[in-house]
């Protein structure tokens, strides 16, 4: 279900690095999610190059909100039995802070990247933002 928040069991390691962009959306209690996935199952012409603007093609809930920003500091979010996780309504997948705390909310005043600035460090599965690390 779409902005609704779930657990899952996994263990992994992903690594979003400096300089690159990052793609969160924000719910009304405050909690910060970082996107690790994006899919075309939906909207069938949605392209990485799209995702700086997503906001306007997204159902927002009341109090939910959308950005784009470019980290300032390597960002790693490890996950050892249980993660956070909340889809879009697109199908698009983010990931939240370990236990449900809010430590992923300074990302939200990071500033805007540039349009297709995206790399990634390793290989990851198509439509993946960040490769999984094996721990």
């Amino acid at each position: 279900m779409a902005y609704h928040p779930m657990q899952i069991r996994r263990v992994s390691k992903y690594e979003f690095l400096r300089g690159r962009p990052v793609f969160l959306l924000r719910s009304p209690q405050g909690t910060t999610w970082v996107m690790q996935t994006f899919t075309d199952h939906i909207d069938h012409d949605l392209r990485e190059s799209d995702l700086p603007g997503l906001a306007a093609r997204l159902a927002l809930p009341e109090g939910w909100q959308y950005k784009a920003a470019t980290l300032n500091q390597d960002l790693t979010i490890t996950t050892d039995g249980v993660a956070n996780i909340v889809p879009d309504n697109l199908a698009n997948m983010y990931r939240g802070p370990p236990d449900d705390r809010r430590e992923l909310r300074p990302l939200w005043s990071q500033r805007h990247p540039a349009r297709g600035a995206y790399q990634e460090r390793r290989t990851a599965e198509p439509g993946a933002l960040c490769a999984p690390l094996k721990t």
